[in-house]
């Protein structure tokens, strides 16, 4: 297993932000949102098992990422939260959701 270049934790999921990135870009075009281009790209680690990239950030910190453009973006609440139903990735709800008061 990799480890996440931004948070220091093990990389679990066997895929790769971008692949990841392919719903969430679809998602930002219907939303009326632009294009997200992330600021980490995989150079070391696990490969992806859909398209062989590597993998070294999590997907926490990945969407993570990408929510706090939107919140620089001035995205409404109603977005933020839809966001976070659809792409949220903290299944011990210790980040995201417990930071924006969502739990």
């Amino acid at each position: 297993m990799s480890e996440c270049v931004l948070c220091r934790e093990t990389v679990t999921n066997p895929l790769c932000p971008d692949c990841i990135s392919e719903g969430i870009e679809q998602w930002l075009k219907e939303s009326g949102l632009p294009s997200y281009a992330p600021t980490v790209t995989g150079v070391e680690g696990e490969q992806c098992i859909r398209c062989d990239k590597k993998i070294d950030v999590c997907l926490y910190c990945h969407t993570k990422q990408i929510y706090e453009w939107l919140k620089e973006r001035k995205t409404s609440k109603l977005l933020l939260r839809e966001f976070v139903d659809f792409f949220h990735f903290d299944l011990d709800k210790k980040g995201l959701l417990s930071d924006e008061g969502f739990v």
